[in-house]
């Protein structure tokens, strides 16, 4: 029971990390180290939310490797329970930026991340 919950845990703070890694890349690179002021927000450039749509699965296949990893046994099962995890997360996230994005990038980004996780826990499985 306990290493099934440090490997759903364990796989989504490999996400986490990598999605942080992506939003510093973001914040330095494309933002010139500064955030930008809420007041003024506007939707972000196309090739950022390209950029997000690339990223957001090839991390989402690491969280799902990391998960089946220390789980070990069942990986697809402990990476259904991520997913599952991640199903309400969406769905927040999804309310909270409805309108400052466009619905592609809403709903693809989430789509696209669950389906890495259980990619990641396949490739786990087959390796």
């Amino acid at each position: 029971m306990i290493r099934s919950i440090l490997a759903v845990v364990a796989g989504y703070l490999a996400m986490f990390i990598g999605v942080s890694i992506f939003f510093t890349f973001v914040v330095f690179f494309a933002w010139g180290g500064k955030l930008p002021d809420p007041a003024t927000y506007t939707t972000p450039p196309s090739w950022l939310l390209y950029a997000e749509l690339a990223w957001v699965p090839l991390v989402s296949v690491a969280g799902g490797w990391v998960c089946a990893f220390v789980a070990r046994s069942r990986p697809m099962r402990h990476a259904a329970a991520l997913v599952a995890i991640m199903a309400p997360l969406t769905a927040v996230s999804i309310v909270g930026e409805w309108g400052m994005k466009p619905v592609w990038s809403l709903l693809g980004v989430p789509v696209l991340g669950m389906a890495g996780v259980l990619l990641g826990a396949r490739l786990y499985r087959a390796v």
